[in-house]
């Protein structure tokens, strides 16, 4: 059920590795937002073809999340999970500021139980 959408600049994925910070997401994600389950996380990464921070002249990257979640959890445990995947994200992703800007942000969304559909096969 948790759905993650990553939109990154591609100078700063080609300076990160992608796939600890993914699992560190779903790790808080299920220890934050029960009754989600590991198996049910997914996350997708999309390299951003044209973006510009700012005027424009400064070195720059950025690096944002938007989590979703079925609706019905606290505003106190949407808050949660999106300072622990900041803090992630600052983790992983500060020490590659050498010479550039990075900005990471979250925004953490509710799905309506009634119009979100799924299905698992084999």
């Amino acid at each position: 059920m948790p759905q993650i959408r990553i939109e990154a600049t591609p100078s700063l994925l080609q300076r990160i590795d992608v796939q600890p910070i993914l699992a560190e997401i779903h790790e808080a994600v299920v220890a934050t937002c029960p009754p989600a389950k590991l198996a049910d996380c997914k996350s997708r990464v999309y390299g951003l073809t044209a973006t510009r921070q700012g005027d424009g002249t400064t070195p720059s990257a950025m690096f944002h999340v938007d989590l979703k979640l079925i609706a019905g959890r606290a505003v106190e445990v949407r808050q949660e999970i999106g300072t622990n995947i900041l803090a992630i994200l600052d983790k992983h992703i500060g020490p590659h500021a050498k010479g550039l800007t990075i900005q990471t942000s979250v925004e953490v969304m509710e799905m309506p139980r009634e119009t979100f559909f799924k299905s698992v096969h084999g």
